[in-house]
């Protein structure tokens, strides 16, 4: 089974960023190069795991402003939310750890593609959202962090 490509191409890039897991530039964020990897990895393997969780028949949509503009716009702006305690590291891992957490997240996502398209997550500031939905958002968020990262490493693309 394979995972979605966007959720594919995002973990190589994070697996990318793992020798560089030490750095740190207060400057640009408090937190090291390990805890945005190590964070980003969290949410996308709990999102990967509530989402198979769900039942899609209890999907119900609703419109909220923060869903239609952070996926439309595809962009969230630095510091305006707090991550759920469950999805904030509460160590710096190890280059090691990072890599199991990798593979961690590839299991479970290989489980996400075949659910039907209304297996869903309740986000805590989007409310319900559906699988396509929830695979952009996760890619959104992981590119959020990736953007800190590299302007912690002060490179860009």
């Amino acid at each position: 089974m394979s995972i979605p490509a966007p959720i594919e191409k995002l973990l190589a890039e994070l697996a990318s960023l793992i020798p560089q897991a030490e750095k740190i530039n207060t400057n640009v964020s408090a937190a090291s190069v390990s805890w945005h990897l190590s964070h980003s990895l969290k949410v996308m393997a709990s999102t990967g795991t509530i989402i198979q969780k769900t039942d899609p028949a209890d999907y119900k949509p609703i419109w909220n402003i923060k869903k239609f503009i952070g996926l439309q716009l595809k962009y969230f702006p630095r510091g305006k939310a707090k991550a759920p305690k469950y999805v904030v590291p509460e160590k710096e891992y190890t280059e090691d750890e990072l890599r199991a957490l990798i593979e961690d997240v590839k299991q479970i996502w290989e489980k996400v593609t075949p659910l039907p398209k209304n297996a869903f997550i309740k986000h805590p500031h989007f409310g319900p959202i559906n699988k396509s939905k929830t695979i952009r958002f996760v890619g959104i968020h992981t590119h959020h962090h990736i953007k800190i990262i590299r302007d912690i490493l002060d490179r860009r693309r």
